[in-house]
């Protein structure tokens, strides 16, 4: 099930932030999803500092965050350190330094 901004958007601009998990549910039903967009690295970006500073529940930002980076690996070109940072974020030492290993032995080309 795809999110789209414009639907997110519309959603979640008349939600209290309690029910935001419910709004970004309800906006998974049409469209095309945030990872096509033109905008995306913004979008993404955005979703990210919002995790830092607006999501009070410790388990619902770790659900975003496991999301962030899911969007970020499938990326055409997969941001890397956007990963990091969330993985950062959910203190998963171990995923950062696994990723860091696959870049360094990689060909180049994932920089």
């Amino acid at each position: 099930r795809a999110v789209t901004r414009e639907r997110l958007a519309a959603v979640t601009e008349a939600t209290p932030l309690a029910d935001i998990g419910a709004a970004a549910a309800a906006a998974a039903d049409a469209g095309a999803p945030i990872e096509s967009g033109a905008d995306t690295p913004a979008m993404l970006e955005h979703c990210l500092k919002a995790c830092g500073t607006t999501i009070g529940s410790r388990e619902f930002r770790a659900h975003v965050l496991r999301l962030l980076v899911t969007i970020y690996h499938r990326l055409p070109s997969p941001d890397y350190l956007g990963m990091s940072e969330c993985l950062g974020q959910l203190d998963d030492a171990h995923t950062v330094a696994a990723l860091l290993e696959k870049l360094m032995r990689g060909s180049g080309t994932e920089f």
